[in-house]
């Protein structure tokens, strides 16, 4: 009997909360960018520049007819305001990837066999199984591999912690299915294309399906 183990990247899981936990504190690695130290630091140089418009810069006058204090006062205000959205999209992006690594466990993820997928939790026959498929829930969430049965979703897993990647997901769920399912991954296709980066291509769909070469040696007995 053949199958095909998935297993999880947990250490990479884990890496991608601490890459976005990092990126919420520093940014993500660039010097012009505003992140909460900015913002911090933004705070600080408002009260100076409140205590300096009060003192030095009172009855002065701009180029464009505004005093020194409004015009310090309206740049530090527009760092405030840009450094709090980047803050809380940073916030999302965080919380959205440690919600993913909380779906993933070291060790094996699923098995996939002639009969059905085997997860640690559950057995779904193929017979059972209405779609495999890919989804991205919205903002912040990577792409998901989620298996569809006539009970509802019974299977949502991580597809960047698992070490497989989705074209050859794609052939073992043919190959395992003789043809009757797929995943269609032009949606990931579609992201790589506005530049979201995501993983590999998926195959010609018209192509005969059949496991890679890199997928059948992984296949045990």
């Amino acid at each position: 009997m053949n199958t095909y183990p998935v297993h999880f990247e947990y250490e990479k899981a884990q890496a991608h909360v601490t890459d976005r936990r990092r990126a919420l504190v520093f940014g993500p690695g660039y010097p012009w960018t505003f992140d909460l130290v900015s913002v911090g630091f933004t705070v600080l140089l408002a009260g100076t520049a409140l205590l300096l418009g009060r003192t030095v810069f009172r009855g002065w006058v701009g180029a464009a007819g505004y005093s020194v204090t409004v015009i310090l006062w309206a740049v530090v205000l527009l760092n405030v305001v840009v450094g709090a959205v980047c803050a809380v999209v940073r916030g999302i992006r965080y919380r959205r990837a440690k919600a993913e690594a909380g779906m993933v466990k070291p060790g094996l993820a699923m098995i996939f066999g002639p009969d059905g997928i085997q997860t640690e939790q559950q057995f779904v026959a193929w017979e059972q199984v209405r779609e495999v498929r890919v989804d991205k829930r919205g903002f912040g969430w990577g792409w998901h591999l989620v298996v569809d049965a006539d009970a509802g979703e019974v299977i949502r897993f991580p597809l960047d912690a698992l070490d497989a990647s989705p074209a050859t997901l794609d052939l073992v769920v043919r190959a395992e299915t003789v043809n009757r399912l797929g995943i269609d991954l032009r949606p990931i296709d579609r992201d790589v294309t506005r530049g979201s980066g995501a993983v590999a291509p998926s195959p010609d769909p018209q192509q005969p399906a059949g496991p890679s070469s890199a997928s059948a040696h992984a296949m045990t007995d």
